[in-house]
């Protein structure tokens, strides 16, 4: 359509057109021109009128004469606050993509709940979800707990950040796993300490500023990075904490999730805090540097991730073997983050056996697609949230995984539009 922009365009009606005498016209002429106009306008409008409801679901014709929309497939995950932000952008561009499917009917609508990766746990148990997300994977007393094995499935990459708010020291402070492990063991608790000093020269380190620090809650599966990487650092915090979802932490105070770490600490001055590197970046935390094992400092981003978990070199087990020797902590080369980690999502090996035995087996195919549209185009969404795209031999693993997803025997995995359009 042609404007007055374009020069082939007609010219703009003349601003003035309301002020002048329109010419006078005989009465008769006038009121046959008048019933001409409302006859062509009520028959103009009868007929769009008429296409409108034949052809518009479902108050048309047509969407009289379709069947109607099926019942719409519902799908709950629970579990990692970690990953809450980049599970929530799936769930709505996944619903989004599978709308489109079907004459605009809702064919499926995904629930995720941040409840924190133990919870998750005892709501598979219990049938209050279909699938856990968690930076833990199922040790043999956790599977062992289980109605029924599972697989596990490592849907996504982030990174543990360490965060700080310290007045008139900017982002990058150094920090190592020793001295976390210290100041988490309430050996180190200022600021200004000799070991902080020595490996941040040139920066001002207050001396009137005590250390506060702020750990997770019980369950929480950053928790279990974390005190990893602690543990490997230091032996006596790994002789007396260890690694665990849930520890005796020797100082600090507890904040519920990822979420309320970010609260905890932006009220906290001297705090410290661990925390999802998405949080951390979403909010504009400080973040410190931290050693890898090719003595560099490095910050947590999109690319230090990813070059961490591509620097894992050994083969991954299938989704129905155990993934506790999995770890990218402190894994080789200078651009390496040190506390990068999995996110997995634990489920039921037969789909049949999820909820207590209730899900239908459409459910189950729908949950299968879902699963593997996370590890494949949904990588596509995580970068500008924190979270690099899994390696192409991670995603080829995935879907061999998948593919073992079974509902009572048989493959659970569908007819269905993996890309969700």
């Amino acid at each position: 359509m042609s404007t007055p922009a374009d020069p082939s365009a007609p010219p703009l009606p003349d601003a003035s057109l309301g002020e002048r005498k329109l010419p006078t016209r005989p009465r008769a002429t006038l009121v046959k021109a008048t019933v001409v106009v409302v006859v062509i306008l009520v028959a103009a409008g009868g007929i769009g009128w008429a296409t409108g409801w034949f052809s518009h679901a479902p108050e048309g014709i047509l969407g009289w004469l379709a069947p109607p929309c099926p019942p719409t497939v519902g799908l709950n995950g629970s579990g990692s606050t970690f990953v809450a932000p980049l599970m929530q952008t799936w769930t709505h561009a996944y619903e989004g993509g599978a709308e489109s499917r079907e004459r605009g009917c809702d064919v499926v609508q995904v629930a995720y709940n941040a409840s924190g990766a133990g919870t998750g746990l005892g709501e598979l148990i219990s049938g209050g979800t279909d699938f856990v997300a968690t930076e833990e994977p199922l040790n043999a007393s956790a599977a062992a707990s289980l109605p029924a094995p599972t697989l596990t499935l490592p849907v996504a990459l982030g990174a543990v950040a360490v965060a700080y708010d310290l007045p008139g020291v900017p982002a990058g402070l150094n920090l190592t796993g020793a001295i976390l492990a210290a100041i988490y063991l309430g050996t180190i608790t200022a600021w200004n300490d000799s070991a902080i000093v020595a490996i941040n020269p040139g920066v001002a380190l207050p001396s009137d500023v005590p250390i506060s620090v702020i750990h997770g809650a019980p369950g929480s599966s950053t928790n279990y990075v974390f005190t990893g990487f602690l543990s490997a650092s230091n032996a006596t915090w790994d002789d007396q904490v260890g690694q665990g979802a849930t520890v005796v932490w020797p100082t600090g105070i507890s904040a519920s999730g990822d979420a309320g770490a970010v609260s905890v600490l932006q009220g906290t001055t001297g705090g410290i805090a661990f925390l999802g590197f998405a949080y951390a970046q979403d909010s504009n935390l400080t973040c410190a540097k931290i050693q890898n094992p090719a003595d560099v400092f490095v910050a947590p981003s999109v690319t230090s991730i990813y070059a961490a978990a591509t620097a894992y070199g050994e083969s991954l087990p299938l989704g129905n073997q155990s993934w506790q020797n999995v770890s990218l902590l402190d894994q080789s080369g200078n651009d390496s983050y040190p506390l990068t980690t999995f996110t997995y999502v634990v489920c039921y090996a037969n789909l049949g056996q999820a909820d207590r035995g209730t899900l239908t087996q459409n459910t189950a195919a729908w949950l299968a697609s879902f699963l593997y549209w996370m590890s494949a185009a949904g990588q596509n969404y995580g970068a500008a949230l924190g979270y690099p795209p899994l390696s192409s031999h991670v995603i080829t693993t995935n879907e061999q995984i998948v593919e073992l997803l079974t509902y009572d025997g048989l493959p659970a995995l569908g007819d269905v539009d993996y890309d969700g359009d």
